[in-house]
């Protein structure tokens, strides 16, 4: 478990609270948060001498010297375990940082460069607009029984990445990523866009973020996001096939780094598409089509409002399959007519996820599985959170403390191609 909370306390430096401070201990209760009405359990203490503060602030001459330094006095600065105050066993170690210091010195220290800053965040948002000119799309029939959508791959937090990890893109693994699927016609238009967070350390370059990830990846892919057209074909049987496949030279993503490092960058890019074909593996078609995507690249390093200068965590959301859609949508058929085709052969199913945590900023939003009651999406959403937020009173709340009374809320809607999107199940 990671955190960073800080914690300041005004006191009175008076020869009594000194004493109270000879040879004494502060302690530190860690506890282990229960959701619901059961009580928490206290895993065990952490304490920290304070022996260092009386030796430092005991004589007058040296205390008046010491608080006209930059930085407070400095007792503890160290892990310290976390023991079992029943079994005596330790249970884990806590990192601690006590000073004691004037106002101006504890704010200096908090300034001071370190793992305490908060972690900018980069964002790349991928607009996959339209396909034009393929060739194995011309001869597609309208309102033919097939359905198309545009699959890529990005770098994402992995689920096995441990806290401990030395290198923050150790942490990281290609995720594939799904637009929403759209009538199988000659030239179809997704208008799908997608956003991707990165959390780093300011000292850890982007590019090596991209080039770390990528690289898994091998050198089949030419060294690039690739981009891969898929029809989806009902009749005789429902399958996925691979009709063609475009590159996103690496380059060009960290050229956009590079030139936008302070600001909002846009860029659109025109990609030829290269016709997969399954009977001539050895033989490599020529280009056919184009793909048209805007990728837009920002950075940013502070928090909304509310936010203190904390770690960031990412909460990890993978949406499997829904099943059960048909009673729902035969329920609402009764309620609108119009729904009665649906009901019938599968609805245009997408999901909305909403945390209740985050603002409404954050919603993300799954591709749409059409003509489904059972549609696997095999989705994947990241949330960046902070680890400590800061209410309205003033008061420090960890981001345990939000999720023990938050809520993620799926909302299971259909897409309706006349009519827009109606719920069918919340």
């Amino acid at each position: 478990m990671s955190q960073s909370v800080d914690c300041v306390a005004p006191v009175s430096l008076t020869s009594r609270l000194l004493e109270r401070m000879k040879n004494n201990v502060m302690i530190i209760e860690v506890w282990n948060k229960v959701p619901g009405p059961g009580p928490d359990q206290l895993l065990g203490l952490a304490k920290l001498s304070l022996h260092q503060f009386y030796m430092s602030f005991s004589d007058p001459k040296i205390c008046r010297l010491l608080l006209q330094a930059q930085y407070p006095v400095v007792a503890v600065d160290r892990f310290l375990p976390i023991v079992d105050m029943f079994s005596g066993s330790e249970r884990g170690r806590l990192k601690v940082l006590l000073a004691m210091g004037s106002g101006d010195q504890v704010v200096a220290l908090q300034r001071c460069p370190g793992p305490r800053r908060a972690a900018p965040i980069t964002c790349f948002d991928v607009h996959v607009e339209s396909v034009k000119g393929l060739a194995p799309l011309q001869s597609t029939v309208w309102g033919g029984e097939a359905d198309c959508f545009v699959q890529y791959f990005f770098p994402g937090a992995s689920a096995a990445s441990g806290l401990g990890s030395g290198l923050p893109e150790q942490g990281l693994s290609l995720k594939p990523v799904r637009t929403a699927t759209t009538l199988c016609v000659p030239d179809p238009i997704f208008n799908d866009r997608q956003s991707h967070s990165l959390v780093a350390p300011s000292d850890t370059p982007v590019q090596r973020l991209l080039l770390s990830a990528f690289s898994m990846q091998g050198l089949s892919a030419g060294g690039g996001m690739t981009f891969e057209i898929w029809c989806r074909y009902y009749y005789p049987n429902v399958r996925d096939q691979i009709v063609a496949k475009a590159l996103l030279p690496l380059s060009r993503l960290c050229a956009m780094v590079t030139m936008h490092h302070r600001e909002l960058g846009v860029q659109a890019f025109c990609l030829p598409l290269s016709p997969v074909s399954e009977t001539s593996a050895d033989a490599r078609p020529p280009s056919s089509g184009l793909l048209t995507v805007n990728v837009t690249y920002r950075r940013s390093i502070r928090g909304p409002v509310g936010m203190l200068a904390a770690r960031m965590a990412s909460i990890s959301v993978q949406i499997r399959r829904v099943s059960g859609l048909q009673a729902a949508a035969r329920v609402l058929s009764q309620q609108d007519p119009s729904l009665q085709y649906s009901a019938d052969v599968g609805v245009n199913t997408f999901i909305i996820i909403r945390p209740s945590f985050l603002p409404e900023m954050e919603v993300r939003n799954t591709r749409t599985i059409a003509r489904s009651f059972c549609p696997e999406f095999d989705h994947h959403s990241e949330f960046p959170c902070n680890l400590v937020t800061q209410r309205s009173s003033g008061e420090a709340c960890s981001l345990a403390e939000i999720l023990s009374a938050s809520e993620m809320v799926f909302s299971i809607y259909h897409q309706s191609v006349t009519a827009g999107k109606c719920p069918v199940y919340c």
